[in-house]
Parts: structure tokens; C-alpha cells; sequence
């Protein structure tokens, strides 16, 4: 596997947006739509080390998983259009988020867009560091991305971050 970011996020929305006359899910140079999950390429700055130490506590730390590209889901003669570029997973006090670039922001206004919370799990693996999204749920502005048809609270599917093996990211607590 390579490493990044695979993520299904909403598979009946996705089903939907294929199932158009016109519809499609459409990935630029760097991202990839998979017959079951989109995939994101890490960033260079993807990864997390520090200092050595076999843990570090998140909750002090903090962590992003910055990933490159863009999956765009359109239909509807233009008028649907979802677009997931630049995807990130933070981890901070006890909370996942993922947020995407915003291509709507005005001038002032924060470029990113919280998309959805959840949880974390780890673990390390013989070709690096593994990262879970758990339980991921659509915040307001989520909603709002998908014209408010999926509620806030409404769950997405989980995602999965393949880190490379001399990366690290390993909070305490995790397994």
C-alpha cells in the first residue's frame, strides 16, 4: 500500500453522484478515486517525529496529517458540486478533526474548513505507522458542504492513514 490517506467518507453519497446522468467523481494529478475509498497522497510535511520517545501525548503536542490533491464529486448540470482538496487529521485534546481547503473562503476568512470530528486509534506496523478516523461525524459546515442533505452528526465512513516507517506518531494511550 502506499502511503496516505484512503477514505470512502460517504458511500451512498458517492453511489448517488455515480448513479447521475452526468454525474462523476473525479480526482486531479495527485489524488486517486478507488473502486472503494478515495486515496490522498501525504504531504511532505505528513509526518510526526519527536525527539526519539516511544510516545508523546497528543493532547500536549498536537498532530496534523497534512495530505495533497483533490476529489471532486459533481452532477446535476454543475449544480452539485463537493469538492475534498488538501485533506487534514488533527489530533488535539482528545478530538480528531479533518478539514479540507475551502475553496468558497472571502478574503480574511480561514482558507479551511472544519468537515467532521471523531476519534483516533493507532498502531505500528511493519511498514509504518498506522492512524484510524473513527466515528467521523459531519460538523455544521460540513453539513452545509453537502447543501445541508446530510445533517450535522451525520456519520461518515471511517479513514486510514498509512504513514512511511521512520515517521512517528504513536500518542500514549493509543493502541
Amino acid at each position: 500500500m502506499k502511503h496516505g490517506l484512503y477514505w470512502p467518507v460517504l458511500e451512498r453519497f458517492r453511489s448517488y453522484v455515480e448513479s447521475l446522468p452526468d454525474g462523476a467523481v473525479a480526482a486531479d494529478a495527485r489524488a486517486e478515486v478507488r473502486p472503494t475509498e478515495l486515496f490522498f497522497p501525504l504531504a511532505d510535511s505528513a509526518t510526526l517525529r519527536v525527539g526519539g520517545a516511544d510516545s508523546v501525548d497528543a493532547t500536549e503536542v498536537g498532530m496534523t496529517v497534512t495530505t495533497l490533491g483533490e476529489v471532486r464529486f459533481g452532477g446535476h448540470g454543475g449544480l452539485l458540486l463537493v469538492p475534498l482538496k488538501d485533506v487534514w487529521v488533527t489530533w488535539t485534546e482528545d478530538r480528531l478533526k479533518v478539514s479540507i481547503s475551502y475553496p468558497w473562503h472571502f478574503d480574511g476568512e480561514d482558507p479551511r474548513m472544519d468537515l467532521a470530528t471523531g476519534s483516533l486509534t493507532w498502531r505500528r506496523s511493519p511498514t509504518g505507522s498506522e492512524m484510524a478516523g473513527r466515528d467521523l461525524r459531519l460538523t455544521e459546515d460540513g453539513s452545509e458542504m453537502f447543501n445541508g442533505v446530510y445533517p450535522e452528526g451525520e456519520a461518515l465512513a471511517d479513514l486510514w492513514i498509512l504513514l512511511p516507517e521512520d515517521s512517528f506518531l504513536v500518542p500514549n494511550g493509543g493502541g
